[in-house]
């Protein structure tokens, strides 16, 4: 019998693999990745095994017929976000934006007598501290409003505990991807471990663009303000003010302390994020609504990544890198190589600019080069290559594109030497913590083969101008 059972499960597995399931395995599952059936699976209890052979075994993130801690389900391609109307904080905040937005999550905050008692006890000390700032001291005001680690933790376990909030991880945070590396804890850790991300991201934007802490990147990153410059001391003083009069008396806990970041955020010019949103109904739609009619059998990628350069002066739409490197994507895409472009840069180059590279390269790949502004999706917010790969991982699972297919990138020869060397994969650890795309062969000086994987979803709290 228990013999028949693992023929059978074979044959489940089988199905799944060979319908894209596999897709669907979180990278935070992946230490408990098995061989059977000589492809990678999860391991799955017998009961689950055996509900999926009966169901088909469509995907391998079954559900189990009674609530679990560990949750099997995974990123949602159909998964609907939930929008604020500021995309800056939904990007960089999405579980204060489900927290808020939400009337069942924002009702049980609002009555949580821990909530509220670190509310008030955190007001308090931010009162304190701010009598004894000068009229004129930004890094006084800015070190009261950090959050402390005490704060933290009591948040998190708040959270964590209260069980009228404990479904926001099976319903939001599992299915939109957005927490990825926390997958793997059970739904009480994964929204406590959201929460610290929120509050981490906070601390990051309080100590770059408020207190000038060097960004991973100086030269591109960096904030305009100088925390020792009474101008600015004066300036926060009232935008402090602001913002405390637009917050009501029963905010959640977290509000004002949002308010003050995006509102950094917003006197440094690094609102970058917002030019994104929404693509899939602007610039990418007409090749978004193609992906699901794609024959891809006829091609041996599903895309072809094209790095930007970004031009270095203002006004400037591509550089000459940049026509380079669209010059040899149009050849590519002329062989057939695969149905779309991603042509992939923020406004980066130079510091300030309001024109992406990903733009600037599809404007050239279809004025000049004469390719269907349906074959070309964009992706305007990465600033370094590592954020290409991730964010170009991103279009590719949420728009449909098969991820058990390999797709293409192409650079500069020394660009593309740069990424297929080992380096490269411990630069993505460095700056990311994780791996999100797959390297494979080096096809020429100007080409690599890759694959995305479901990690890139993870928003990173550490770069608020592309997370």
């Amino acid at each position: 019998m228990v013999g028949l059972l693992a023929s059978t499960w074979r044959k489940a597995i089988a199905r799944a693999l060979s319908g894209g399931g596999a897709d669907m395995i979180a990278p935070a599952n992946r230490p408990a990745i098995q061989t059977l059936t000589g492809r990678p699976i999860v391991r799955l209890g017998l009961a689950t095994a055996l509900l999926g052979a009966a169901l088909g075994a469509s995907s391998l993130t079954l559900v189990p017929a009674a609530p679990a801690q560990h949750a099997p389900a995974g990123p949602v391609r159909s998964y609907a976000w939930v929008q604020s109307g500021a995309p800056v904080q939904d990007e960089n905040f999405y579980l204060l934006t489900l927290l808020t937005r939400l009337p069942e999550y924002r009702a049980a905050i609002l009555v949580s007598p821990r909530l509220n008692r670190i509310k008030a006890d955190r007001a308090q000390r931010i009162a304190a501290a701010l009598t004894s700032c000068g009229a004129e001291s930004a890094k006084c005001r800015i070190d009261a409003m950090l959050w402390q680690p005490q704060e933290i933790d009591a948040i998190g376990d708040a959270l964590a505990s209260d069980p009228r909030i404990a479904g926001i991880a099976a319903r939001h945070l599992r299915p939109s991807g957005a927490f990825q590396l926390h997958a793997a804890k059970d739904d009480a850790g994964l929204l406590r471990a959201a929460w610290v991300d929120a509050a981490a991201a906070m601390n990051r934007i309080y100590r770059v663009y408020g207190l000038a802490e060097a960004p991973r990147y100086p030269k591109i990153d960096s904030g305009d303000f100088k925390p020792d410059d009474p101008a600015f001391g004066r300036l926060l003083a009232e935008g402090m003010d602001i913002a405390a009069r637009g917050t009501p008396d029963d905010a959640p806990v977290f509000a004002a302390p949002l308010q003050f970041a995006l509102m950094l955020l917003y006197l440094n010019d690094r609102e970058l994020v917002r030019v994104s949103a929404p693509l899939e109904k602007q610039e990418n739609a007409a090749a978004a609504a193609r992906v699901a009619h794609t024959d891809w059998s006829r091609y041996p990628y599903t895309s072809i990544l094209v790095l930007g350069s970004g031009p270095g002066a203002l006004g400037t739409g591509i550089s000459n890198i940049g026509k380079l490197r669209t010059m040899r994507a149009a050849q590519l895409y002329r062989e057939g190589k695969a149905p779309f472009l991603i042509v992939s840069g923020g406004a980066v180059h130079p510091v300030h600019t309001d024109l992406t590279e990903a733009m600037g390269m599809k404007r050239e790949l279809v004025e000049r080069y004469g390719i269907p502004a349906s074959a070309v999706l964009i992706e305007p917010q990465a600033r370094h290559t590592t954020t290409n790969f991730r964010n170009a991982a991103r279009l590719i699972f949420r728009y449909g594109l098969p991820m058990d297919r390999p797709a293409i990138v192409t650079s500069s020869a020394s660009h593309i030497t740069s990424v297929v060397a080992d380096s490269f994969r411990q630069r993505l650890d460095a700056e990311l913590g994780y791996q999100p795309i797959t390297r494979g062969r080096q096809l020429g000086p100007y080409e690599m083969e890759w694959h995305a994987l479901p990690a890139a979803l993870h928003r990173d709290a550490t770069d608020p101008l592309d997370p």
